[in-house]
Formats: structure tokens, sequence, C-alpha cells
């Protein structure tokens, strides 16, 4: 990768990432708006949930990528699948908070 690829790669990293922190911080402001304190706590204990849980996806994800590429292991490898079960599992959780949340309120 030469530089000139590298400074147009990072600029536009940089740039979605401030657009992001932006957008997130903008959220905030609004949804604390549109509902009352407490119903903004319930928000705030999924949102701060919902960012764990992609941690331990992420972990999951590099730990099996870095096996994968130390080991020289095949892809469809057990950690592969284990991959794949989180995911699912990390899926299924976000559906049934969402499906809670939408269920309290009304």
């Amino acid at each position: 990768m030469t530089m000139k690829q590298y400074t147009k790669s990072f600029s536009l990293f940089l740039f979605l990432d401030v657009a992001l922190i932006g957008l997130n911080y903008l959220m905030h402001i609004m949804l604390s708006r549109l509902f009352q304190p407490t119903e903004y706590g319930v928000v705030g204990f999924y949102l701060a949930l919902l960012s764990v849980m992609f941690i331990i996806g992420l972990t999951v994800q590099y730990s099996t990528s870095r096996y994968v590429v130390e080991k020289k292991a095949e892809p469809l490898g057990a950690f592969y699948f284990l991959q794949l079960y989180v995911k699912r599992i990390l899926r299924g959780l976000i559906v049934l908070l969402f499906l809670s949340s939408v269920g309290s309120r009304t």
C-alpha cells in the first residue's frame, strides 16, 4: 500500500468515525427529549448491554481469525462454527431485548 492510498484510507476512516460520533451524540439528544427520564434510563441500559455484546462478538471473531492465521487451520473448523453460533445467540438476544423494550412501552 502506497502512502497516498494509506492517507486516503485513513482520511475516510477518520471522517466516518467523526460522523458516527456526531450521529450518536444527536441520537442521544433526540432520545432524551423523546422519552421520560425512566424510559431513557431503560434505553441507556439496553444500549450499554448491546455494546457489551458487540465487544464479546468482536472478541470471538478476532480470536477465530487469529487462530486460523497462526495455525493455518481450515476455515470450516470448530472455531468457525463456534463464531457462527455466538453470532446467532447475540442476534437472538438483540431481537429479544428490542421486543421486550417495545412490549414494555405499550
